[in-house]
């Protein structure tokens, strides 16, 4: 298992850092793959938009006279 990228707001992104993390099967302890480590501007990222689509989660299925701009 090699991933490359991080699912940040409903798209796979490239890091903004090389930095990996080993994927570890717990059973047997075996590194199963690579993953990329998420830095300080990744995790931002990630914040930012999961806050904005929880905004539109929050108003989803009212009408416009009650969403945000």
């Amino acid at each position: 298992m090699q991933y490359q990228k991080l699912f940040i707001g409903g798209n796979w992104q490239a890091p903004s850092s090389d930095r990996q993390l080993e994927v570890e099967n717990p059973a047997n302890r075996e590194i199963t793959g690579h993953c990329p480590e998420a830095v300080e501007d990744d995790v931002d990222a990630a914040v930012a938009a999961a806050q904005d689509e929880l905004v539109m989660w929050q108003f989803a299925g009212q009408s416009n006279h009650y969403r945000p701009a």
